[in-house]
């Protein structure tokens, strides 16, 4: 982890789990980056997955970007944006498929200890949030294989994600 001020953040990790599908399987392993930059009203964030052998089957790898901006209109509601790109690799190039997640919407924070716009002041603000989305998916969403006829055939085999257009509201609380 490296801070330069709240303006720069960078960290990374890097995590191993033996026989993660159980005895006689390969190991998961996944390397995280990540960078956050507090510019007051104004947050920026990207960060980048790298996972592989999930649930400890040998080639089933997955990597993910993500980059998000926020802005805080007032001190309880916050504009955002976040943009989740995907890749799933499952053994071979056939297998090789994307998904791709728009995030569009607002948070609106219950708990305001603060007023100012601080690292920690919005770290604080999460206690209590609702947050409002609209998310639009793109990628590999499935078809006919012309030559099997398989339906679903390049669907997205990747772990999570939206496969489809949604509108979700979730209240998140820390205690």
């Amino acid at each position: 982890m490296f801070d330069y001020t709240e303006k720069f953040h960078i960290e990374t990790s890097y995590g191993k789990s033996e026989s993660a599908g159980g005895p006689n399987t390969k190991d998961y392993t996944n390397v995280n980056v990540g960078i956050d930059s507090n510019l007051g009203k104004l947050s920026l964030k990207a960060e980048y997955f790298d996972a592989k052998n999930l649930k400890g089957t040998v080639g089933k790898d997955q990597k993910a970007f993500t980059a998000t901006i926020g802005y805080f209109v007032t001190p309880a509601l916050e504009l955002s944006t976040k943009h989740i790109q995907g890749d799933a690799n499952w053994g071979n190039s056939a297998n090789n498929t994307s998904l791709g997640n728009t995030y569009l919407g607002f948070n609106y924070f219950i708990y305001m200890p603060n007023q100012d716009f601080s690292r920690n002041s919005k770290k604080s603000r999460n206690k209590h949030k609702v947050v409002f989305n609209y998310i639009i998916a793109s990628g590999d969403s499935g078809g006919v294989d012309p030559v099997t006829g398989s339906i679903d055939a390049g669907k997205w085999n990747g772990e999570g994600g939206y496969r489809e257009n949604a509108f979700i509201v979730q209240y998140q609380f820390i205690f």
